[in-house]
């Protein structure tokens, strides 16, 4: 899905063509990367690994959904690459790729709680003192 074509030194797959494909192209690509996701679920992966697989998937929908940008970025990021190699080292480590997977997503966790109070609280809480 990620890498089967390339075109000198850049390599790209099925996903990112599809991608091309203005408002569904995207959506049938999370469609067709949802089976590694299913796949690493039915082997009882551990819930952390499969939250940054579904974290995987989701940003490459998000971001490849915009137009232009997000064509170069699918071939860039490799979602589909990026969790079939989640789901080896949890076959090979289980443990270690668990704590691995964990620690991640609680550095996204925070760093998205960092960037809503940045966004939201602390512009509102700065007007909210100048108007009131």
């Amino acid at each position: 899905m990620d890498s089967k074509f390339s075109i000198g030194p850049i390599r790209f797959g099925l996903d990112s063509i599809i991608g091309l494909i203005p408002g569904v192209g995207d959506s049938v690509g999370a469609a067709l990367s949802s089976y590694i996701i299913f796949k690493a679920w039915s082997l009882n992966v551990s819930g952390a690994t499969l939250g940054r697989m579904v974290l995987n998937t989701a940003i490459d929908s998000i971001v490849g959904a915009i137009p232009i940008v997000g064509d170069l970025f699918d071939v860039a990021w490799k979602a589909n690459t990026k969790n079939l190699a989640l789901l080896e080292k949890e076959m090979r480590s289980p443990k270690k790729a668990r704590r691995k997977s964990y620690l991640w997503l609680l550095i996204v966790l925070i760093s998205v709680a960092g960037l809503l109070y940045l966004c939201i609280y602390l512009p509102l809480s700065i007007l909210a003192d100048h108007c009131c």
